[in-house]
């Protein structure tokens, strides 16, 4: 079984992107992606809008002196790539929860009375972007893109690396090269060439939890080069 890797760390001073004319972040270096994450984190909404000017290297491949990526807890807004890459984001937290670039990515909503569903009002979308070299580690719920999803969109995009979750007792572990574990979602134009591995693995999505599995929509899907180091259960959209 693939195993979390050893690191010393290095420490990226997070720095504020300055807002474009359409009010999204402008990100071109990787202090500004972590002044990014830092933004959305300690935000309420968790709308604000990001865009890569430049591809962006955290870390070299096979570097030892690591700067580790705390992922963007929460995303209802929109992240372009641009068609840029953003290389080397390393999280390997074996206690943690929903692990990758975005902790979780879903739509805005408003909740309406119990027992009726929620009104999406806005889907959350990622797209042109391109992750190279990652490594994320969790315990449950890790995708290269994000940890899990609901209500979102990934368009154009593409990871590398290894994603890996570890098995824990009285549970089950969901596992994707693009979405842990996923509600509704919709994935156009993407692929995976990561390592995956986990109980439950999936070259895409690791785990759909909802009522139908239409509601995953999966168009001109590319997904060359799967890898799974361990797996018991292969996710059903690979």
């Amino acid at each position: 079984a693939l195993t979390a890797m050893s690191y010393a760390a290095r420490t990226i001073v997070p720095s504020e992107p300055t807002l474009d004319s359409d009010g999204c972040y402008a990100i071109s270096t990787a202090e500004q992606l972590y002044g990014y994450a830092k933004i959305v984190n300690e935000s309420e909404v968790k709308t604000e809008c990001g865009k890569l000017t430049k591809d962006i290297v955290v870390n070299e491949k096979n570097v030892k002196d690591t700067a580790f990526w705390t992922p963007i807890e929460s995303f209802h807004g929109t992240f372009d790539g641009q068609n840029h890459t953003i290389s080397g984001l390393i999280c390997t937290d074996t206690s943690a929860y929903n692990v990758g670039m975005f902790g979780y990515v879903g739509a805005e909503i408003r909740e309406r009375l119990s027992g009726e569903p929620w009104e999406v009002l806005k889907k959350a979308v990622v797209k042109n972007l391109g992750l190279i070299n990652v490594s994320f580690v969790g315990k449950s719920a890790v995708g290269g893109i994000a940890g899990g999803a609901w209500g979102a969109v990934i368009t154009n995009c593409y990871v590398d690396g290894a994603v890996y979750s570890n098995l824990y007792t009285g549970g089950l572990v969901y596992t994707g090269g693009l979405v842990g574990n996923s509600g509704p979602l919709e994935i156009t134009n993407s692929r995976n060439l990561a390592y995956v591995g986990g109980y439950y693995a999936g070259g895409l999505v690791g785990n759909y939890d909802g009522d139908a599995a239409s509601d995953v929509i999966l168009a001109d899907r590319k997904t060359s080069k799967l890898y799974f180091y361990t797996s018991k259960y292969k996710g059903d959209y690979f």
